[in-house]
């Protein structure tokens, strides 16, 4: 059974998504703060670097940048000249959200997303989901797109749900999409910046809506309806126990275990995850797992790593590129099987990863779309006493 489980606390909205009794996913988020990835905003450019950084006024406490020489800022050249200088406004979308002492990341681009198809502001371009495997449904997507020109300042991406539909929904969601986002940008033109144009699903809300759970448990009626679901596209059931609704549901244990850089496999093996600034690395170990066969223990050892590290990935919301260090296996077979197998179970998650395969090395590459803080973001502070590197100093005498 699919349930999601909703704390309101006094200042993070925790929503848990379940599915027989396993945590698969946990959402923080922030309610009443700054902006959220997706919300549109007009601001004031306020410095322009040599470096490719514009940084933008949106009324919050940190200017958000924009990468302007990145190839999603083609609009923002003409005639082969940056278009802005520092004082215009601009109409800009947070990509993602404010962190530490950087900004948010914006973008001049802007785009919304369906449930169908996502239009983006660029050339015309159409892309479907690679998790749309029918090269014919592929190219009869693609065909009711092909020189129509009410499409042609917008990139469109087929999402893997139009997969069951017809394509000539898909035209009408995408029609509607832009017609949406010309109506924000033609707002943004008469409004004072900063100002925020266009405000966003809440996260929790678009989790929820992926995850399709059949029960939803709330401690807060009220602030669920003010801060998610404004629509009452949900019906929750309200929480009206004295136990903390995290404690009582047993989720609170388990999210604490997600932060923990090692996680135990059933097999006695175990996986070490490591976040740092540029990469997520993982390291597979076979601990008490040994049989006469290094091959057979090694393969089955990395088996059920692999589902694992997908599953925590999605559970502490790592995103980036990922580096996996399995244990070695000399059996080419067993290697494509094991890459197979991670394609497969990518497909689980609602975010998009993309398994780039292994390297002379035995390392396997993978991204994984950057959506939101990781949660040991919002579960966690630097320590004082060591300064946030995990250790504690000794005296040399």
């Amino acid at each position: 059974m699919k349930k999601a489980v909703i704390d309101f606390g006094k200042n993070i909205i925790r929503t848990a998504l379940v599915e027989d009794e396993r945590l698969v996913e946990l959402v923080p988020a922030y309610y009443g703060g700054g902006p959220e990835a997706g919300d549109i905003y007009t601001g004031t450019v306020k410095r322009i670097l040599k470096s490719g950084f514009a940084f933008v006024d949106i009324g919050e406490e940190k200017n958000a940048f924009l990468y302007f020489t990145d190839k999603r800022e083609e609009g923002l050249w003409k005639n082969g000249r940056l278009g802005i200088k520092e004082g215009d406004s601009l109409t800009v979308q947070i990509l993602k959200i404010s962190e530490g002492k950087k900004g948010a990341a914006a973008s001049s681009a802007l785009s919304l997303k369906g449930s169908l198809c996502v239009v983006v502001m660029g050339r015309g371009d159409v892309r479907v989901s690679r998790k749309i495997t029918s090269e014919e449904k592929r190219k009869e997507l693609r065909a009711v797109f092909e020189g129509d020109g009410a499409f042609s300042d917008f990139d469109i991406v087929i999402r893997t749900k139009a997969a069951d539909s017809d394509p000539s929904e898909v035209r009408k969601e995408a029609a509607e999409l832009i017609e949406r986002i010309r109506a924000i940008s033609q707002k943004a033109l008469f409004r004072k910046p900063p100002a925020r144009v266009y405000k966003t699903e809440p996260t929790a809300l678009l989790a929820i809506k992926s995850f399709s759970p059949e029960k939803i448990t709330v401690n807060d009626i009220r602030k669920y309806y003010e801060y998610i679901d404004r629509e009452r596209l949900f019906e929750p059931e309200p929480y009206e126990g004295d136990i903390p609704i995290f404690r009582e549901f047993l989720i609170e244990s388990k999210a604490e275990k997600a932060l923990s850089p090692r996680v135990w496999l059933k097999s006695g093996g175990h996986i070490v995850i490591e976040p740092t600034e540029a990469m997520v690395v993982v390291d597979v170990n076979s601990g008490k797992n040994n049989t006469r066969s290094h091959e057979k223990t090694a393969f089955a050892t990395n088996m059920e790593a692999a589902a694992e590290i997908l599953h925590q990935l999605r559970l502490r919301n790592l995103s980036g590129t990922v580096i996996i260090d399995f244990i070695n296996m000399n059996d080419e077979k067993n290697n494509n099987d094991l890459v197979s197998f991670l394609r497969e179970e990518a497909k689980k998650d609602r975010l998009s990863v993309t398994i780039i395969g292994m390297t002379a090395l035995g390392l396997v590459i993978l991204t994984r779309k950057r959506e939101g803080l990781p949660i040991a973001r919002y579960l966690t502070a630097p320590c004082s006493a060591c300064g946030g590197r995990g250790y504690r100093e000794i005296s040399p005498e």
